[in-house]
């Protein structure tokens, strides 16, 4: 089965990098990203080999639905503090969303929306790392 699909993307990638004092930093990633596409002219191969489109493809009745509207947020935010000289602690806390609906409409401001309401999968992260001087 094949078909034409009319598809819209938006995504956006920002990373801030802060220094609140020489041993103390705070770095955080977000990515927005939303698309929806919707399928129409369904077609069946009935001969591969034919030099004609409508030869090689016929229209197919496709009764499903496999328009969808995907939206996910993904965002890292990491602090980083240097307690003596080479020795740092980490904290990291990384958060990714997501969810996908059959409407194939894209409406910029819903779906973006949407993504931040999405459900939330949550991962938290101490890295430790002490200097041995000997």
């Amino acid at each position: 089965m094949f078909g034409r699909i009319s598809q819209r993307t938006v995504g956006v990638t920002a990373r801030v990098n802060y220094t609140v004092t020489p041993a103390l930093s705070v770095q955080i990633y977000a990515q927005p990203f939303v698309s929806a596409g919707g399928y129409s002219d369904f077609r069946e191969l009935v001969d591969g080999r034919a030099r004609q489109f409508d030869a090689r493809f016929a229209p197919y009745a496709y009764d499903g639905n496999p328009d969808f509207n995907y939206r996910s947020f993904r965002t890292t935010n990491v602090v980083r503090w240097e307690y003596q000289p080479g020795s740092t602690l980490f904290g990291v806390w990384q958060q990714g969303r997501e969810d996908q609906i059959d409407t194939g409409r894209f409406d910029f401001g819903r779906d973006f929306r949407d993504a931040f309401d999405a459900p939330g999968r949550n991962v938290f992260l101490v890295k430790w790392a002490y200097w041995l001087n000997y």
